[in-house]
């Protein structure tokens, strides 16, 4: 028998058809967590020369409460029901879709056909987090980065091999909440009141091992999951009632931060020369990708209700998932 067999992902799908007058481009593909490819960077937007003054409702719908990330194939948006539990995103690699099933308690990785489901390979027992998978080639492997309830491991993708490890277990309200984020080789992992690490898995004579390359303690994530634009790493420190924060990668260094008292949560989505945040009080504000200091080019009300899933940016707007609706604004 399979060895996950106690454990159950159910999903629920709300399919939206939009109408021509208000489609999306035929192209337009949003196909999970932070974007196709997990780290919060929209290649296809092209930021407008000027801003406008405030967005276009183009339509709304009544999709019930939950905090699932909408999901875009075309013409079609999907948005997922799930109001609580371990809220991590599988991810599809190829043929196959891996997440980490699991409690606090036990759990394990596994990788499933995508076609019927059947177990590829399962790696490991320790309970699940908030934290979603990640795919990356380091040193040439292609590994997924799963940063579970004791550790952040590093899994060969192909076999389930776990080839390095770092322990940052779960501490204070036990939600390891942030995905990591992976830049030139480094992966960014950050805990609630535990700083950020830079962290460098090595490959020598065929024995992976983790350097801790620098550590600051001046910013902390709590829920909110940061993103790259350039060297720079944009995020949501939970300190001084949450404010944002940009870093050096290279050096740890943090370059600024933004007005305290902001919220709990941000959601970010990094664009050429900008970073998008959404707050969980129903404001977008878009932000210079600059080290110089904090720069907000514009901010608009996007929703009159908490905003805690991630928003979607198409070429054209930008989708909004509030306590009850789905939004589509256009710029």
């Amino acid at each position: 028998m399979p060895r996950h067999r106690n454990y159950r992902l159910t999903a629920v799908v709300l399919i939206l058809a939009v109408s021509a007058p208000t489609s999306f481009a035929a192209d337009a593909q949003w196909s999970g967590w932070l974007g196709p490819n997990r780290d919060g960077w929209v290649s296809d937007f092209e930021p407008p020369a000027e801003w406008p003054e405030k967005l276009t409702k183009v339509w709304q719908v009544d999709v019930g409460t939950g905090y699932g990330s909408p999901l875009v194939a075309g013409d079609l948006v999907y948005q997922n029901h799930p109001n609580w539990g371990a809220s991590a995103s599988p991810i599809v690699d190829g043929d196959r879709v891996v997440v980490h099933f699991g409690n606090d308690d036990e759990g394990m990785l596994v990788t499933m056909n995508v076609a019927d489901g059947k177990e590829v390979w399962t790696q490991g027992k320790d309970g699940a987090s908030y934290s979603s998978p990640l795919l990356v080639e380091i040193h040439g492997v292609r590994q997924i980065v799963d940063w579970n309830h004791r550790a952040i491991v590093g899994v060969e993708s192909q076999t389930g091999k776990q080839l390095w490890e770092f322990p940052f277990p779960h501490l204070t309200h036990n939600q390891n909440m942030p995905t990591p984020t992976f830049h030139n080789g480094r992966i960014l992992l950050g805990g609630e009141n535990r700083g950020v690490h830079s962290l460098e898995p090595q490959l020598k004579d065929g024995v992976w091992s983790v350097e801790d390359r620098w550590f600051q303690k001046q910013v902390a994530l709590d829920m909110s999951t940061a993103v790259i634009n350039g060297d720079l790493l944009f995020g949501f420190s939970h300190y001084n009632k949450g404010q944002l924060f940009c870093l050096d990668t290279e050096s740890g260094d943090v370059l600024w931060q933004g007005p305290g008292r902001l919220g709990q949560n941000v959601a970010f989505l990094s664009i050429p020369g900008h970073v998008i945040a959404l707050l969980d009080s129903g404001r977008l504000q878009v932000v210079k990708a600059t080290g110089g200091s904090f720069d907000e080019v514009v901010s608009y009300p996007v929703a009159d209700s908490p905003t805690w899933a991630p928003p979607v940016l198409l070429q054209q707007g930008v989708l909004i998932k509030d306590q009850t609706s789905l939004t589509y604004l256009s710029f």
